[in-house]
């Protein structure tokens, strides 16, 4: 079973190696990859800030993050891109074995 990490802040728990916690004063949230983490910080003022995850969007408007078991997270992947992906995967381990 993960270990699961627990911010001395702010209390969020979270697991997993390519997990990250916003520690900025009043987020506190857990995102699931740090490229969901990097995409809900912005760059204006002195430090910057975060944005709501809720509300950003892709470039035709889809939204990128959805909480779910904890943590902001990439949108679901279909059936048919779950079967790609670990297909992908089963000949990648044939080539490397």
């Amino acid at each position: 079973m993960p270990e699961l990490i627990t911010c001395p802040r702010c209390g969020a728990q979270w697991s997993g190696l390519s997990a990250a916690h916003c520690c900025a004063a009043g987020c506190g949230r857990v995102f699931s990859t740090v490229r969901l983490f990097d995409a809900h910080r912005h760059s204006r003022g002195e430090h910057g800030g975060c944005l709501d995850p809720a509300t950003i969007t892709n470039s035709r408007g889809e939204r990128i993050m959805f909480h779910r078991a904890g943590a902001w997270r990439g949108p679901e992947l279909t059936e048919e891109q779950k079967t790609a992906v670990f297909s992908r995967r089963i000949r990648g381990a044939k080539k490397d074995g």
